[in-house]
């Protein structure tokens, strides 16, 4: 195997060899940004072999931002360095090639614009940089506006301390210098536990685990003293595949008599598929999402309170972007009862459809919930208005209370049926007033 074929492999044996001596990551210099903000993506790329390496830079790339298994959507990092542009501080324009020394290293810096209602844990991904991809978490607006105010607190305090000299930090080598050795390696920028501590602060309660329908409770005085509460989670058993069990518990309490009890409780396990990006129009601020899949809801009572159905249901759901600060969201949800033994009569008065209608500016949002049953004016509308509990943060300060998370909430409740042992009566209507953990 002397002639042709021998040279060719050895061609190509010694190509493969140069292909992974050379090195690229992602790397980004903050853990925690505002939303809707820009993120410095820089490029690290080295030279791990013998012989010197040119690779090359396209003004623009395409890369693959992740919020968790259920959404993903394409975003475009935009290159950031002089060689790509005409001058400074213009859109580039075009790409550029550079040549990386034996055991040097260089970096170049994209840009990557947060896209509007990105929230918690994300994760990007370029496959024409690097196979690693990089993790960062994106703030929510009251987030991102107590970490301002902490930011200007203690740039505040920093100014009336005594000055303090710090030893000069280190120049990064610029890109194409050549810069050999250990001290030419890229820095780890942050540590995985840093990158962990991200994940935790946003929505993931546990791996896997996440929040669900609204979390809730609040008091009214419909009838007398009560108070409601709901609490729901959702789990993803398969990493990257968007099918979820869920949980949901929505009780009424008696407050007025003298043991407190329980009006009724209902209990909503769930098992769905849930895509809140299935298609989105180029060009176009609407995003198509869609949920479907089996419910059962019982109040876990015997004899003559027992009730229970079995429904098969599907959710499609539609965002509008209007700008930055306001979204409408509308999703209907149709079902059909599988099992009603117990209240044959139900679809008489919920009906087959629940449609769900929410108007969100920043961190404020309005929403409503419409049933309408079988039979003339049977059916239930509940309102809830939600305000960020930041707006009253100075009256916590006041008795020494700081970063308090969640909202204020608003709700209204007309109609038939507010517990299901009680679809068939209508009750007064309700106001309350509470503090919500999840919108």
């Amino acid at each position: 195997m002397n002639s042709p074929f021998r040279l060719a492999a050895i061609a190509l044996a010694s190509l493969s060899a140069h292909a992974l001596l050379a090195e690229q990551r992602l790397l980004t210099d903050q853990i925690s940004v505002a939303p809707v903000s820009e993120v410095s993506i820089q490029l690290v790329a080295t030279n791990e072999g013998d012989q010197p390496l040119r690779l090359d830079f396209g003004p623009r790339v395409a890369g693959v931002l992740h919020g968790g298994s259920d959404r993903s959507e394409e975003v475009t990092l935009t290159c950031d360095d002089p060689r790509s542009k005409d001058a400074p501080g213009e859109t580039p324009t075009r790409g550029f090639s550079c040549e990386v020394a034996p055991g040097a290293y260089l970096r170049v810096r994209y840009i990557l614009r947060i896209p509007v209602g990105c929230i918690g844990p994300v994760v990007l991904e370029v496959p024409s940089f690097s196979d690693m991809p990089v993790m960062f978490s994106v703030q929510s607006s009251r987030q991102a506006a107590i970490a301002r105010a902490s930011a200007a607190r203690a740039a505040a305090s920093a100014s009336t301390s005594p000055a303090t000299a710090l030893p000069p930090a280190t120049p990064a080598a610029s890109p194409g210098s050549g810069v050999r050795g250990d001290s030419a390696r890229p820095a780890v920028d942050h540590t995985e536990g840093e990158r962990q501590a991200a994940l935790r602060r946003a929505t993931r309660v546990l791996p896997g685990v996440s929040a669900y329908e609204p979390v809730y409770f609040g008091l009214g005085a419909g009838g007398g003293l009560n108070a409601k509460f709901q609490f729901s989670l959702k789990y993803n058993p398969f990493d990257m595949r968007p099918l979820y069990m869920g949980f949901t518990q929505t009780s009424v309490w008696d407050l007025r008599g003298d043991s407190k009890p329980f009006r009724d409780s209902a209990y909503r396990p769930s098992l769905f598929f849930l895509k809140e990006k299935l298609w989105s129009p180029e060009g176009v601020p609407l995003v198509f999402g869609l949920q479907g899949g089996f419910e059962h809801e019982s109040n876990g009572k015997g004899g003559l309170d027992s009730r229970s159905i079995n429904i098969a249901f599907v959710r499609p759901r539609l965002l509008w972007r209007i700008n930055e600060d306001m979204r409408l969201i509308v999703s209907p949800k149709a079902y059909g009862y599988l099992e009603k033994s117990e209240n044959s009569d139900i679809a008489e008065y919920r009906g087959y459809v629940d449609l769900g209608v929410a108007f969100h500016y920043k961190d404020w949002k309005l929403s409503t919930n419409l049933r309408k049953g079988t039979r003339a004016n049977y059916g239930s509308i509940q309102v809830d208005a939600v305000m960020p509990l930041h707006i009253t943060d100075r009256m916590f300060e006041r008795i020494g209370v700081y970063g308090v998370n969640g909202y204020w909430f608003l709700q209204y409740f007309n109609g038939w049926g507010e517990t299901i042992i009680d679809y068939r009566r209508k009750l007064p209507s309700q106001f309350r007033a509470g503090v919500m953990v999840v919108p």
